[in-house]
């Protein structure tokens, strides 16, 4: 008995002892389960074990097919159901595809996925049908730029878009303008080659700094710059040249500062024609432009050169017509002239001025001016 009450006080100590950490570790574990909340059902996808690499995508749609390949005609392999997600590969067909579905029409191309069970086939890779979540919300978008216009300018797009966001000097802003422009011209030739004209408005969506434009139907789609876009990037520069230089370049088109067809110094009369504006003051004024920016800087040569090779054409042209009177058109050119522009080469002085010794042989030579009065 008296080894019996001896020990019992340190029975009860251990014990008690043993309660206390019991208590502390499941208050520890109350606490963590706090300050940690659950993950999300895409983080506990991105994680979770056994699952197929790629991208999560999660279904929009009442459901789509997994199909063995790319297109309608490909065998059905199993039907996936709203919020249930697959796994997007950078595997893309090299065309796309319009489909019905209540009365609508969708245009995407298609992707290779996984499902959460390890099947492998091809959906249809509409955003209406799929989403990519999060920094990857653009995932649906670059496939169907790659599909729709090939792997070569899908990758130009993605190292403008690495440039575009670099982008903090003037110098910078210069070469993400070559690389968009570079875009501009390939989108719009494929867009409109006449054996497999293409949908545009959704580049658009990647691409917001871009206008696309069609007058109707059957005329061919345009692609032009927002330069509203360029002047806030211009403004998050330190340089002033470049914020001089787009101003310059809205002034060429000063109604809603989006680069157009018809600029500041053609009169419009129809869908593709006209009238030059010299002997308005225009061409002059542009001209200054472009010489005083020239002076203080080397950037922006090419676009410079644009301008000036437009301007120049819109008074040489030999289909050129004139809104105003001769004496007004004469007398701007003679300014131009006289003011001997240092980034006017000579063969550009040469071409103005054999233009002005044309003026003065006008009814001779057919050229056509006043037609702001009806009477030419």
């Amino acid at each position: 008995m008296r080894h019996i009450s001896s020990s019992l006080p340190r029975i009860l100590s251990v014990t008690f002892f043993s309660i206390l950490i019991l208590e502390g570790f499941f208050s520890c574990q109350s606490e963590k389960n706090e300050q940690e909340p659950n993950r999300s059902a895409s983080e506990e996808l991105q994680s979770g074990p056994g699952l197929p690499e790629g991208l999560p995508l999660r279904v929009l749609a009442d459901k789509i097919y997994l199909r063995s390949e790319a297109g309608v005609s490909g065998e059905v392999i199993a039907e996936i159901e709203r919020n249930e997600r697959v796994f997007g590969t950078e595997e893309v067909s090299s065309f796309v595809t319009q489909l019905q579905k209540q009365n609508q029409t969708y245009e995407a191309p298609w992707i290779k996925v996984q499902t959460v069970n390890g099947l492998e086939g091809w959906v249809f890779a509409s955003e209406s049908f799929l989403e990519a979540e999060g920094e990857h919300s653009s995932f649906l978008l670059e496939k169907r730029m790659e599909a729709t216009f090939g792997k070569k300018l899908a990758e130009s797009l993605r190292i403008y878009e690495r440039s575009k966001d670099s982008m903090v000097t003037a110098t910078n802003l210069e070469t993400s303008l070559q690389a968009l422009r570079e875009l501009q011209s390939n989108f719009q030739e494929q867009i409109n080659q006449a054996d497999k004209k293409k949908s545009a408005f959704w580049i658009r969506k990647i691409l917001p700094e871009l206008i696309i434009h069609q007058e109707e139907e059957d005329q061919p789609t345009d692609i032009y710059l927002d330069y509203r876009f360029w002047r806030k990037m211009a403004q998050q520069t330190p340089d002033s040249t470049d914020n001089i230089f787009i101003e310059l370049c809205i002034s060429a088109y000063p109604e809603d500062s989006i680069e157009y067809r018809f600029p500041s110094w053609f009169f419009p009369t129809s869908l593709n024609g006209g009238h030059s504006l010299l002997g308005r003051g225009i061409h002059l004024e542009m001209f200054e432009k472009i010489n005083n920016l020239s002076k203080i800087t080397p950037l922006f040569k090419h676009e410079l050169n644009l301008f000036k090779n437009a301007l120049i054409e819109d008074i040489i042209l030999l289909n050129t017509t004139y809104w105003e009177e001769r004496e007004k058109a004469v007398a701007e050119l003679q300014k131009i002239l006289d003011r001997n522009f240092s980034f006017l080469e000579p063969q550009d002085q040469l071409a103005l001025q054999n233009r002005l010794e044309a003026f003065k042989k006008a009814e001779e030579l057919g050229i056509l001016f006043n037609f702001k009065s009806g009477v030419y």
